[in-house]
């Protein structure tokens, strides 16, 4: 992609690559901010308002959207998954309990959990989501590192317009705009702490590229403008300073490079070995001398990941990639995209209840409009009822006020109120249709499906049948989370295994009543295992998952069906039911150290009446 080009030339391009990807991605964005914008209970458009105010009605909203998402989200939360590494190699099995313990405190310390659901509401609202994941030494431990899950706002990534994946592997880039105050800008690039200075403090540049053009994405008036908005429009969407906020936006590229892979046979065990381009003619002239023979080698083409950082003026970074896994730091969760794949574009639940939920909107303001229009229907009058024309019409409209009649005004009947009109049954006749279709177009919006009340007391074990059902329409959405946390989880694990310091690693697991770590050893007592932590770095494993022990739903139907075989008669290991219940753990090894001095106590009350 930039093979062969200077700095200068390959921030060009790198600047036009991401010049494409946001004008591709302009009708999505725009689409995503809509979709944001109903749940957040903005329905109502620009001209909307303005038309309203002309004719004084009132702007109802009534947000039937929002609950739709937080069902969802509340589904999410009753069916967790647990992912964890399971050994390839027999043996294995206590280092990759090792693995499994540090990274779950890694994730639970650095709150992963609740930024993949960040993630995952983003992309049931507008469908994307995206998180990342990165690393950095870890200032206040000298020789540690901090493992961070930000969670992307869905309008700083621009992906390859090419890409159609729901995991963007077939995406040759990908860009993430990420604003930065001047302050953290200098502590991870030092080097250009002072360019920055000098720009925020004068609004001119030096170098060889301060004469790029506005073509090129940068120009100097824009760029260094001091204008302030409250929601960042002008200085944070289109340029790359602002000098009032003092904020910088580093465009941060990740992209493939194709590179050559070296493979050279060792004569004696005629097996591969990888080796690296620059040894190349050293092995080429050893293997005579010690084999007595050409040293004999493949080439296979593959590809690796690597990052461009820049701002409007220069290249920050440009390297492989640090992370250690084989892939973007940048991970999607993607709900519905285009069948066709003729688009890359993607959708949420809420993108088809947009118009149902305008109609609710529009037909209950019409509604109010007109019952606050015929509250005054207004009277007949007869002419010469009133003493007064004017005072008597003025009176009317005064609460408490007293109108002048002519003698036999009233026993005559000159004055009778006028009857309020019917109210139309239309508007909320369609407000209602409205509503059933925001039921129909969403798989989120059927209360039948997804167990809710319905007027009547069911049993609970049909209302979790309805629930099942409910979540075969939602599968694609739980199916595209499940995808992200499993590719989060296994970059987690991959930085744990490559880059984690041993000592790091033996502070997480710690001196507890199971583990004890002397001399780099770990001891399970529990278990009576042990293991090098060297032979950590190693470990070969696959990733499995499971349901997890916070699914209280789960656990509970479990529990119920090892109550119900212990009432049949079925032997029931009493431990198994203590670690289905809700309770710390602390209760729970009370109650197993109680159950193991009953079964004691019973086994010795067996033996004595033997004896007897």
């Amino acid at each position: 992609m930039f093979d062969g080009l200077s700095k200068t030339e390959k921030l060009k391009r790198a600047k036009k690559l991401h010049l494409e990807a946001a004008t591709a991605d302009t009708d999505f964005q725009t689409e995503a901010r809509e979709d944001f914008n109903f749940v957040d209970n903005k329905q109502w458009t620009d001209a909307e308002i303005n038309i309203m105010a002309e004719e004084k009605r009132h702007l109802m909203t009534f947000n039937l959207i929002r609950n739709s998402v937080e069902l969802v989200m509340g589904l999410n939360e009753d069916t967790r998954v647990r992912f964890f590494a399971t050994p390839v190699e027999p043996g294995d099995d206590f280092l990759c309990e090792v693995l499994n313990n540090t990274v779950d405190f890694v994730r639970k310390k650095a709150g992963a959990e609740e930024a993949e659901d960040d993630v995952f509401e983003s992309s049931i609202i507008c469908g994307r989501g995206w998180g990342a994941i990165d690393f950095n030494p870890d200032p206040k431990r000298l020789g540690h590192i901090i493992i961070e899950f930000p969670s992307i706002p869905v309008h700083e990534v621009k992906k390859d317009p090419t890409s159609r994946r729901k995991d963007i592997l077939d995406a040759s880039h990908i860009f993430w705009e990420k604003w930065v105050t001047a302050e953290d800008f200098k502590i991870r690039y030092p080097k250009h702490a002072a360019h920055l200075e000098e720009i925020l403090a004068t609004g001119q540049m030096s170098g060889p590229l301060a004469s790029m053009k506005a073509d090129d994405m940068f120009e100097m008036s824009p760029d260094l403008e001091d204008e302030d908005t409250s929601d960042y429009n002008t200085p944070l969407d289109i340029t790359y300073f602002d000098r009032t906020k003092r904020m910088v936006r580093v465009i941060h590229m990740e992209y493939w490079q194709s590179y050559k892979r070296y493979y050279g046979f060792h004569p004696e065990t005629n097996k591969g070995m990888e080796f690296e381009e620059k040894n190349l003619k050293k092995l080429e002239g050893v293997y005579p001398q010690l084999y007595g023979q050409e040293f004999e080698y493949v080439t296979v083409m593959d590809k690796k990941a690597k990052w461009l950082q820049f701002i409007g003026d220069r290249v920050l970074f440009d390297g492989d990639s640090p992370l250690p896994y084989d892939g973007f730091s940048i991970v999607p969760c993607f709900a519905y995209s285009d069948p066709s794949k003729r688009t890359g574009n993607n959708s949420g639940i809420v993108r088809p209840m947009k118009d149902p939920q305008r109609e609710v909107n529009k037909r209950w303001s019409q509604t109010l409009n007109w019952l606050n229009n015929q509250v005054q229907p207004g009277v007949y009058v007869e002419e010469g009822a009133f003493v007064d024309q004017a005072q008597g019409e003025a009176s009317l409209r005064d609460v408490g006020g007293t109108t002048l009649l002519t003698e036999g005004a009233l026993i005559k009947g000159k004055i009778q109120d006028r009857k309020i009109p019917a109210l139309p049954a239309a508007p909320m006749a369609l407000e209602e249709a409205a509503q059933n279709m925001m039921k129909r177009v969403s798989p989120a919006g059927n209360p039948d499906l997804l167990g809710m009340d319905r007027g009547r007391q069911e049993p609970g074990v049909v209302i979790r049948l309805r629930q099942q059902q409910g979540m075969m329409l939602l599968k694609p959405l739980f199916k595209s989370g499940r995808m992200h946390k499993e590719a989060m989880y296994k970059r987690t694990q991959t930085i744990v295994v490559k880059f984690m310091p041993d000592e790091q690693i033996m502070d997480i697991l710690g001196q507890t009543d199971r583990y004890v770590i002397q001399n780099g050893i770990i001891y399970d007592k529990q278990h009576g295992q042990q293991a090098n932590i060297r032979d950590l770095r190693n470990l070969k494993y696959n990733v499995d998952t499971e349901e997890s022990p916070a699914n209280k739903s789960k656990r509970v139907m479990d529990l119920a069906v090892f109550m119900e075989m212990r009432e049949k008669g079925f032997e029931v290991d009493p431990e198994a039911v203590i670690e289905k219940l809700d309770i710390s753990a602390s209760e729970k090894r009370r109650w197993l150290e109680f159950i193991k001095q009953q079964q004691q106590a019973a086994q010795q009350a067996q033996q004595q009446q033997i004896e007897l």
